[in-house]
C-alpha cells in the first residue's frame, strides 16, 4: 500500500528528472548558441527523456488516485 512517504518520495524523484532536464535544456541553448548543433539536438533529447521519466511517476499516482476515488 502506497503511504504519503512514498508519494513525497515519487515527487521528489520526478522533480529531480525536471531538474536534469533544465540542466540538458540549457546545456542545448549554449551548444545551439555555438551553432553545435548535434551536441544541442542530443541534449534536447536527453531533456525530453527526463520529462518523459516524470510524466511517467506522475502518471502512476494518478491512476493510484482514480483507483480510490469515487465518482
Amino acid at each position: 500500500m502506497e503511504t504519503p512517504e512514498s508519494f513525497a518520495e515519487s515527487f521528489e524523484e520526478a522533480a529531480a528528472e525536471l531538474v536534469r532536464a533544465t540542466e540538458h535544456l540549457r546545456t542545448a541553448a549554449a551548444h545551439f548558441r555555438n551553432r553545435d548543433i548535434p551536441r544541442a539536438c542530443a541534449h534536447a533529447c536527453s531533456a525530453q527523456g527526463h520529462i518523459e521519466t516524470a510524466q511517467a511517476k506522475h502518471r502512476h499516482w494518478l491512476k493510484v488516485h482514480a483507483a480510490r476515488s469515487t465518482p
